[in-house]
């Protein structure tokens, strides 16, 4: 969105003084960027999140996709210098481990056209599903439906649906499916 840090951010203010802890803007892009806060120095304090838009202008706005919050101790991968994300990860790393369970990540970019990239991680050899679906849950496209081994893998999706036919802009959902088990599901957006 527009870099209109007074009208148009989103920030974590401490519950007990109000105090803002972290605030960030837009950066004047249609492209939606990941963000990180170290919260270390404010473990234990009860926190909230606020999103402002209170900007008139045509490009004045916010979007949050997702809040991630972990206790853990998070080793960012290279694409993340400067808390910024334009490519999806090799890996995802917790504490230098690979993921130890079956894991969806976020589709890059996203929004996305005219493609965008599905990774996930399989900690052992499987049979995988992974569909995207519109709005009103009707399957899309079918984006894997194999079996394959451990590690990590990723699909492109090109915004088409199973009859070849392009999609229209809007909110769809992909899903991991392993060895019969929902493992998750995510929210991307195609844009034209």
């Amino acid at each position: 969105g527009g870099n209109y840090p007074n009208f148009c951010y989103v920030a974590l203010v401490d519950s007990a003084t109000g105090k803002v802890l972290f605030k960030e803007t837009g950066e004047n892009t249609e492209v939606m960027t990941r963000r990180y806060w170290d919260l270390s120095a404010h473990k234990g304090k009860e926190v909230y999140v606020d999103i402002a838009d209170f900007s008139a202008g045509s490009f004045g706005h916010i979007n949050v996709d997702d809040i991630i919050e972990s206790m853990n101790t998070i080793t960012l991968p290279e694409y993340a210098n400067g808390g910024k994300s334009k490519d999806r990860p090799n890996t995802t790393e917790l504490n230098g481990e690979k993921p130890t369970c079956f894991t969806l990540f976020r589709n890059a970019p996203n929004p996305f056209n005219p493609s965008t990239t599905i990774s996930y991680y399989l900690p052992i050899e499987s049979h995988v599903r992974v569909d995207v679906f519109d709005v009103n849950g009707t399957l899309v496209f079918e984006l894997v439906n194999a079996v394959e081994l451990e590690g990590l893998h990723n699909v492109s999706w090109h915004g088409r649906n199973n009859h070849g036919g392009t999609v229209s802009t809007g909110i769809y959902f992909y899903r991991l499916i392993a060895d019969g088990k929902i493992i998750d599901t995510k929210k991307m957006m195609i844009v034209k």
